[in-house]
Order: C-alpha cells, then structure tokens, then sequence
C-alpha cells in the first residue's frame, strides 16, 4: 500500500468509527452535517503544524449548532477530513495513476482479496483516537483497546501506562 491507500484507509476506518461511535452513544450524526472548514478559511491550511482537532473546536462551537451532539458531530467529521485532506495534498505526488479506477484499472480481476472468517455475532467498537481510530470486533468481550491497539483481554491487561502485558503484570 502506498502513502496515498494508507491516508484513504485511515480516512474511511475513521469515518466508519464516528458512525460506531454514534450508534453505540444513541446519537445521531449524519456524514452530510455541515460545518466549517479550517482548510478553506486557513492562509496556510496544509502546513504541518496545524493542530486541525483545535482548529475545528475553534471554528465550529457549539453555538453555531442546534445542539451539542450537533456540535459534536459537525468537529468529528471536521477533523477527519482536514487531516485526510492535508495528507492527500502531502502525498499527491505519489499517487499511481496505473491503478486509478477512473482510468480503467479493474481491481476485482487484478487484486487477491483476503476475506476473514466472520465470528458469528461479534459487534464493533473503536480504538485509538481522530484521525487514526480504527473499527475492531469485539468478539463477545475477548477483544479490547488500550490507547492505540487492541488486545486479547484473555491473555493481556491495558496497563495505566497505555501499554499491554500480561494478566496481572501490569
């Protein structure tokens, strides 16, 4: 996977999570909420030093919403975006065009697909936080996140520290 697959999966995973994340909260929030851009309102809005998680808390409060779930939602998708977008502004030039779908490549008869065996049942929750949160299974509570990782909760503990070891050693 190059730099560009890397930013499109991590910008999809995310967008999947804030609907985890929403669901499992009873919450609404709607992929078309609208909200403001810092990217658009920014004199420099790729550089690398922009912290867009304040940038979309400070141009978007929550009196702009009709409620604080609004709110919510609106700097979520706010978040992910701009740093999908500054990370695809970044990597642009190491975009393949040979694989582009647009330009006839045909990815079901070109890419091997690896297809897990489902664990019947086993809901998702989410690990890690905007933009790198990423969907898990939980596996009936076998599955867990500390910090950035998930971990079998048969064998390890999620330490203070955010690391993992095993059952009792933390």
């Amino acid at each position: 996977m190059d730099p560009m697959d890397e930013a499109c999966k991590r910008y999809f995973l995310s967008k999947e999570c804030i609907m985890i994340d929403n669901e499992i909260t009873g919450t609404p929030c709607s992929n078309d909420v609208a909200y403001s851009d810092p990217i658009q309102i920014s004199n420099d809005p790729y550089n690398s030093e922009n912290d867009y998680s304040v940038l979309c808390e400070e141009y978007n409060p929550e009196g702009n919403f009709t409620s604080s779930v609004e709110a919510a939602c609106a700097r979520e998708h706010c978040r992910v975006d701009a740093y999908f977008l500054r990370e695809f502004n970044e990597n642009e030039s190491t975009l393949d065009v040979e694989f582009d779908g647009f330009l006839g490549f045909d990815g079901s008869t070109s890419c091997r697909v690896n297809v897990p065996i489902e664990a019947a049942s086993s809901s998702k929750q989410c690990c890690s936080s905007y933009p790198d949160r990423f969907p898990f299974k939980i596996n009936g509570g076998s599955r867990a996140c500390c910090e950035s990782v998930t971990y079998s909760t048969f064998m390890l503990d999620c330490c203070i520290d955010g690391t993992t070891r095993l059952i009792g050693t933390c």
